[in-house]
């Protein structure tokens, strides 16, 4: 039996990032985030809103994933979903897949049909393992120069390039589209600039991006932004058309409020705007951009997400938010990793993803502990080439973690040479600090003997921090007593705030004079 009934129908591509950011070619980053866009939002949706024997209506499609309400009959949505994974896997040249799932669809009881829907899609991803095997063979075998799977074409990675590079289906399909100026969004956000008349070129290598760096020429970073509380607020919907709005919001937010940071945050430099859009959909955001850019354009992203879904979700039908979503804040954490342009990608994105889970850490740790309402976005941020490029705990634990005086076990402490992670208000806090510091015109040489001070120790720090800090003058001296004050550093105390509940004290000092590195002077 074949009649017709409403399912809801949810599509996953499994495996994004790794698929993404598989190789460390901007160019092929660049593709592979197009292609995925095209076939996420265009393809699929083109596929089940114009099949023959289907009647479908979106409800969200982005960021990898997509529902639809599907009229059909159970045998002809699952030939259909069928075929579309086969098309889905014969685009992507065997790059990635698709898994689906379905369930009838229950009127306002969206929650429930969402629950056996994604009961289905994980039983579909569990039955069909996805398992690449190369489709053309021809007589030679050799290393793909980009991700190391074996090679079967050669191509070259720019038009003007003088040298052919061995590479797989799956690499050359990524350059296809990182080439194409009309695809994904390289195009969407070209239109996005046209519309603000910036006429620059897009950065064509990380390289070009480094160069772009006015502060300290050559250095990076790689911003990575996700939304806070997402998993909590989807599971509490159990209507279609708010998953629908909410969903929908979160999305166009994100878009918005990223281009419009890069457009207000990142001028171009010998006509190249020091920016790209590495990923985009959903509610996740990664952008790879100039070093003296990123603490300003995550302040800046932050904000205009916050201001952008606020907005949003004040034009929508008010009537279909009601109960728990009624006062809905919706916010994102960020990590950001800094490094050079030579810096290996995947290293950058390996610590800007620990740097995201700890400042979601920590804004979750200050609403527990400290019944926090705000709901601030918090952001973290670490220097990969300073410490020989380990993951960001080695790193704070083996080098700005030291031992305070202390007389027995029980009152055993230690101090963090750091304060971070950072609330927005905060961070915003430590960026003028440092920008105050170096308008008062402190010498580089002071500033970092001043850095350094806290890692001599609890009472050695301060009297190196003194020695330099009384040879400054007045203004200088308020400056940095200041910016101390706003940290902590009172009721006796220069350098150091005591954390009550944990045994360490920290600084942030350190902090606000690593930042001065990455400041434009005029």
């Amino acid at each position: 039996m074949n009649s017709k009934r409403k399912y809801l129908v949810v599509v996953d591509i499994p495996s994004i990032k790794e698929y993404v950011f598989g190789t460390e070619k901007l160019v092929e980053i660049r593709g592979a985030s197009a292609l995925l866009k095209e076939i996420n939002e265009d393809f699929i949706c083109n596929f089940l809103l114009h099949s023959p024997k289907l009647t479908a209506d979106k409800v969200f499609a982005g960021g990898g994933a997509g529902h639809f309400i599907v009229e059909a009959g159970k045998k002809d949505l699952e030939e259909a979903l069928s075929t579309l994974k086969a098309y889905v896997s014969e685009e992507s040249k065997g790059g990635f897949s698709l898994v689906c799932g379905f369930a009838e669809y229950l009127e306002d009881k969206y929650d429930e049909s969402l629950r056996k829907a994604l009961i289905s899609l994980e039983q579909d991803k569990d039955e069909n393992p996805f398992c690449y095997t190369l489709p053309i063979h021809t007589g030679f075998i050799r290393e793909c120069e980009s991700c190391s799977e074996e090679a079967s074409i050669f191509k070259k990675y720019y038009n003007n390039d003088t040298d052919m590079h061995a590479l797989c289906l799956v690499c050359a399909r990524k350059i296809d589209y990182g080439q194409n100026k009309e695809k994904g969004l390289w195009k969407e956000f070209s239109n996005f600039m046209k519309k603000k008349n910036i006429n620059c070129a897009l950065p064509t290598d990380f390289e070009e991006i480094g160069n772009g760096c006015v502060a300290k020429k050559g250095y990076t970073a790689l911003v990575y932004a996700d939304g806070n509380d997402m998993g909590n607020i989807f599971q509490n919907i159990s209507k279609r058309e708010q998953y629908k709005i909410i969903s929908n919001t979160v999305e166009q937010s994100i878009r918005t409020a990223c281009m419009e940071a890069i457009v207000e945050i990142c001028k171009p430099v010998n006509n190249v705007l020091p920016a790209a859009i590495l990923l985009l959909g959903g509610d996740d955001l990664l952008v790879y951009l100039a070093a003296d850019t990123a603490i300003p354009f995550a302040i800046s992203v932050a904000k205009k997400f916050t201001e952008e879904s606020n907005k949003r979700l004040k034009e929508c039908d008010k009537s279909l938010l009601t109960g728990q979503f009624d006062n809905l804040n919706l916010t994102i954490s960020l990590g950001i990793s800094f490094g050079k342009s030579h810096t290996p990608f995947s290293i950058m994105l390996n610590q800007a993803d620990e740097l995201l889970k700890s400042a979601k850490k920590s804004r979750r740790n200050k609403i527990d502990n400290q019944n926090d309402k705000t709901n601030q976005p918090y952001i973290d941020y670490h220097l990969a080439s300073n410490f020989n490029q380990i993951d960001v705990i080695s790193s704070r634990l083996n080098h700005l973690t030291i031992e305070g005086h202390y007389h027995s076990q029980s009152d055993r402490r230690y101090l963090k040479l750091y304060q971070k992670p950072y609330s927005l208000s905060e961070l915003e806090m430590l960026w003028n600090s440092a920008n105050n510091l170096l308008k008062s015109g402190i010498p580089s040489t002071k500033l970092r003997q001043l850095g350094c001070a806290p890692a001599l120790g609890k009472i050695n720090g301060v009297l190196e921090y003194l020695r330099t800090f009384t040879r400054l003058n007045y203004d200088q001296r308020r400056e940095i007593a200041e910016a101390l004050r706003k940290f902590g550093c009172s009721n006796g105390e220069i350098l150091w705030r005591k954390q009550n509940d944990d045994k360490y004290d920290s600084t942030a000092l350190m902090d606000i004079v690593e930042l001065t590195e990455f400041i434009k002077t005029p």
